[in-house]
């Protein structure tokens, strides 16, 4: 078939491989309706797009920082200014990270719950 392979045309070459591929496909997998390889689950996807916008506009919580009161001398206004910075950012970046983890967690399961369709092999990769 090498030789019967230089002489067919683009398109006859073409043809081949879709038939081969589609003898890989299970019969009763293969649909006549276009449509619905194109078809995006709306409600799903306006819900990620909520739960998204929500995350985005939620802020982190207060930090009521007391210091301790040290020695005559020891803690001076600036530096009491800068610790208490300090733990505002720390427990800001955690809250982050935390809003990350879950976002991907629910990202991870939205994407287990989509069955897999036979065509999804034919996606680009992401």
């Amino acid at each position: 078939s090498e030789s019967l392979s230089n002489e067919e045309t683009k398109k006859q070459r073409q043809e081949t491989e879709v038939k081969a591929l589609l003898e890989k496909i299970q019969p009763d997998l293969i649909t006549l309706d276009p449509t619905s390889i194109a078809e995006v689950d709306v409600p799903t996807l306006k819900d990620k797009v909520e739960a998204k916008e929500k995350l985005l506009h939620v802020k982190a919580p207060k930090v009521n920082y007391e210091p301790r009161r040290k020695g005559k001398g020891r803690g001076g206004s600036a530096k009491i200014f800068k610790n208490k910075k300090i733990v505002q950012e720390v427990a800001k970046k955690e809250f982050i990270k935390n809003i990350k983890d879950m976002t991907t967690k629910t990202n991870k399961n939205v994407t287990k719950k989509k069955p897999a369709s036979v065509l999804d092999r034919f996606l680009p990769k992401k």
